[in-house]
């Protein structure tokens, strides 16, 4: 985990658990928008992004919530691809974003600083290629930052026990009474999930922290999934507004991780303070 010097002084970690990581855009659905745009869509990411697919789409909570999803609207997400699968473009009609992915073949971690300016460089060809098509320009409803960290039985953590070492949700499992007896009642986990949200007043952003047992594909490793999102509205549909509001984003996404975990996972994941 990173973070731009010049605007905030965060720390850093030398081997981060960090798998997966995201920055984006959720916008006001664009009426005009048809499921042929997708492919021609296509054609001006192409060139970095080979590989094409289509999924269902993401719904968004303020969808939900309201009732105002309509299936008949192009119910589609468009994803596309680079050709070693790190690195992938979501397009949808309400939603931009851009991944990061750790693979077999791409194991080293990508610093935020490093993929920012991709995003606005992909973001800025969308744009243009709505102007293209006389589409309006985005209004741009909310910006985020996820990163997704996995962390792994059998390397950080043998049994669900351990995991009150690494994360400081997980209280130990051996208590004390007030009368100083020592009890212990439930046995090792084999599983867990948590969810907490945060609204970080000062900043205007919200904060989710996931943490839940999975099956990591394709290795089939068992895991510890902790994505960590940030949310916040951008002042006006400016590129230099949402740049402003991805970075505060990302620092809650890092100071939000540096809180949660404790201090022997800052050591095993090389923790530092910036100089």
């Amino acid at each position: 985990m990173d973070s731009d010097m010049t605007r905030a002084a965060l720390p850093k970690y030398d081997s981060p658990p960090a798998v997966e990581t995201l920055m984006g855009v959720h916008f006001a659905r664009l009426a005009e928008w048809t499921v042929i745009h997708f492919g021609e869509l296509h054609t001006k990411f192409r060139e970095r992004y080979p590989k094409a697919s289509l999924l269902p789409p993401v719904l968004e909570q303020r969808d939900l919530a309201q009732g105002t999803f309509n299936l008949q609207e192009i119910p589609i997400r468009a994803i596309f691809t680079n050709s070693g699968d790190s690195e992938l473009v979501q397009v949808q009609s309400s939603m931009f974003l851009r991944n990061w992915k750790r693979t077999e073949t791409t194991q080293a971690y990508t610093h935020y600083a490093d993929l920012k300016p991709k995003f606005q460089a992909d973001w800025e060809t969308f744009q243009n290629f709505l102007a293209e098509n006389g589409l309006k320009r985005p209004q741009v409803l909310q910006c985020e930052v996820t990163y997704v960290n996995h962390i792994v039985r059998g390397k950080e953590w043998k049994s669900y026990s351990d995991l009150a070492k690494l994360l400081k949700p997980f209280a130990p499992r051996v208590s004390v009474s007030n009368s100083g007896r020592v009890y212990k009642y439930l046995p090792d986990a084999s599983a867990v999930s948590l969810i907490a949200g945060y609204q970080l007043a000062d900043s205007g952003v919200s904060l989710q922290v996931s943490i839940q047992s999975a099956i990591r594909s394709p290795d089939g490793s068992e895991v510890i999934q902790m994505p960590i999102t940030a949310k916040a509205s951008p002042d006006s549909s400016a590129d230099s507004s949402i740049s402003d509001t991805l970075d505060k984003c990302h620092d809650a996404v890092i100071l939000g991780f540096d809180d949660v975990i404790t201090d022997s996972a800052h050591e095993l994941w090389g923790r530092h303070d910036p100089c």
